[in-house]
């Protein structure tokens, strides 16, 4: 997966990232990259035209980023949970 600039801009926003370093922007990629990985493990396809997703992965990847810098930190956030839960159940069939 190619992160696309819209979904890196976004990222970079939420961390407050607004002038990364080159090396900065190849670990924002990478951490995209992570969290698309962990999203389609969750059994959720994203749309890569749909921006609500775009706002999906960015806050996956913030989340991911913000967690290696405090361990201890607990688990997901609850905003991530319930969109993830909201795109399986939409996936399926279902209302969301």
């Amino acid at each position: 997966m190619t992160p696309t600039a819209n979904q890196r801009i976004l990222l970079q926003t939420d961390l407050g990232l607004l002038h990364p370093t080159p090396e900065q922007e190849v670990q924002l990629d990478h951490y995209l990259s992570m969290a698309h990985a962990a999203i389609s493990r969750e059994g959720v396809q994203l749309n890569p035209d749909a921006p609500e997703d775009d706002a999906l992965l960015s806050m996956y990847a913030a989340w991911i980023y913000r967690r290696r810098a405090s361990p201890d930190a607990s688990g997901m956030p609850r905003m991530i949970r319930a969109e993830l839960n909201d795109r399986k159940i939409a996936q399926a069939g279902g209302s969301a």
